[in-house]
């Protein structure tokens, strides 16, 4: 199958770790599954809605999330979440940590293929998504995506008011 090669070709040419692929009509864009033996699912119809080059750049973002092994992190995480459900401040870190491991590999893949193809892929993806009735996938609705694609073209992003935050923590803790 054309999907399968092009899976081997990506891990053999940028030295990322293999995946079982799967494919399931419940999904919306490509995820990772499972540590010991992961498994990347693409849509079912992933290789006559998507470009060869778009899925190239999708599935080496979910073979670095297995390079990275952030199967690990997601673990803990969401032990650490089920512990602190009540407290937004764990909610907001959550968040930050989960978006931060997405920025990790959006990195790794444009370092290798370079913003424009992997963008155009994001974007293709999303075009898909948004005329689809079922849900994307985690790993694509993931940060905002605009957000993704103003990050990895370099462009300014949205002002993130991070000195008032930080100013306001410090309040409330001072204020205790």
């Amino acid at each position: 199958e054309g999907i399968l090669k092009t899976v081997v070709q990506v891990s053999e040419r940028w030295q990322l770790p293999s995946a079982r692929l799967l494919t399931s009509e419940h999904v919306e864009a490509p995820v990772v599954i499972g540590h010991r033996f992961p498994a990347i699912i693409l849509p079912h119809d992933a290789e006559q809605r998507l470009p060869v080059e778009a899925i190239s750049a999708l599935i080496a973002h979910e073979l670095a999330h297995v390079a990275r092994r952030d199967y690990v992190i997601n673990l803990v995480q969401s032990f650490a979440d089920a512990l602190l459900f009540f407290s937004p401040g764990a909610w907001w870190i959550s968040r930050c940590v989960r978006d931060s491991r997405e920025y990790c590999c959006d990195d790794a893949v444009v370092e290798r293929c370079g913003p424009a193809p992997y963008v155009n892929a994001l974007t293709t993806l999303a075009a898909l998504s948004a005329v689809s009735r079922a849900r994307p996938a985690v790993g694509a609705a993931g940060p905002r995506l605009i957000v993704r694609i103003r990050r990895l073209l370099k462009e300014d992003v949205m002002t993130s008011f991070v000195g008032y935050r930080l100013g306001a923590l410090a309040g409330v803790f001072v204020g205790l």
